[in-house]
């Protein structure tokens, strides 16, 4: 199942679109820019939704517009202060992107697939529990990884692993 949160479906208008992209940005909360090969970039941001929730973004910009946004995240807070303090972004092969986040709400990381052409996501998918300190993704032969640093233990990463393009992880 892909959840579907067009760009229509959040802006009905021009000027719609320019509050959802200029929303107030919470101090010390990351926004990842990504330039791919082929010189697309996004952006995913945390963002304050009209009924006043915060939830993660992810925005693709072309010639310094963002053309699309589809929604990474889903029942997030109301309360006004950084619930996305770790993310990590990587292309997906020629299909879209992998984005990982540490959500300080609910002490966990998410995972999505974004697709590029349909702009669509699939159900967040929690990966761990607890705090992480970082978050990387790699790539070892034709697995994907993503690295998680994890403070107070031993040895201090934790690395997942997926042989089917992020489908699943062990």
């Amino acid at each position: 199942m892909m959840c579907l949160l067009s760009l229509s479906a959040l802006a009905s208008d021009q000027d719609e679109l320019n509050r959802l992209t200029n929303s107030t940005q919470i101090q010390y909360c990351p926004v990842k820019v990504v330039v791919m090969d082929d010189m697309v970039e996004v952006n995913v941001w945390q963002h304050q939704f009209r009924d006043g929730t915060f939830d993660l973004v992810i925005g693709k910009v072309e010639q310094g517009k963002v053309v699309g946004i589809a929604r990474l995240s889903f029942k997030g807070s109301k309360e006004p202060k950084c619930h996305f303090s770790k993310i990590a972004v990587r292309k997906g092969g020629d299909w879209g992107w992998h984005v990982a986040w540490f959500s300080t709400e609910k002490s966990a990381v998410y995972y999505v697939r974004v697709d590029k052409e349909a702009w669509v996501t699939s159900p967040p998918k929690k990966l761990h529990d607890g705090v992480v300190s970082s978050l990387s993704f790699g790539e070892f032969g034709t697995q994907l990884s993503l690295t998680l640093g994890i403070d107070h233990q031993i040895p201090p990463v934790s690395t997942l692993t997926s042989e089917d393009e992020g489908r699943s992880w062990q």
